[in-house]
């Protein structure tokens, strides 16, 4: 079920009881989704390479609020126009932690 999600909704967003998390997609940006958890709330990207699915951690709720969960997933490259895959470029990239970011995050949108 995708849903248009609100400052409102991910604010009020818990995982129910049965569950261990949940995942809302976001009807206004396709491949960005929130995992709601028992504990935290996570930004995600999903997205699909060579057949195989993948998943980018943007950041944590509410360190990353819904506006810049949304600006970082259109800030991103698409990896089917030619763009390089986000954890592609984090392996190619990973002797140096700083260089990480494949693209300019602020401080508090990376997941740690």
């Amino acid at each position: 079920m995708l849903v248009k999600l609100s400052d409102g909704f991910v604010r009020a967003a818990v995982c129910p009881p049965e569950s261990t998390q949940i995942e809302v997609p976001d009807d206004a940006a396709p491949g960005l989704a929130l995992i709601v958890g028992t504990r935290a709330k996570t930004w995600f990207v999903r997205f699909r390479l060579h057949g195989k699915r993948h998943r980018y951690t943007l950041g944590r709720y509410p360190a990353v609020g819904l506006a810049e969960a949304r600006a970082l997933f259109d800030s991103l490259p698409d990896p089917h126009a030619g763009g390089e895959a986000p954890h592609v470029a984090d392996e190619r990239l990973s002797d140096d932690f700083e260089h990480l970011r494949w693209f300019d995050l602020p401080e508090s949108a990376i997941a740690r």
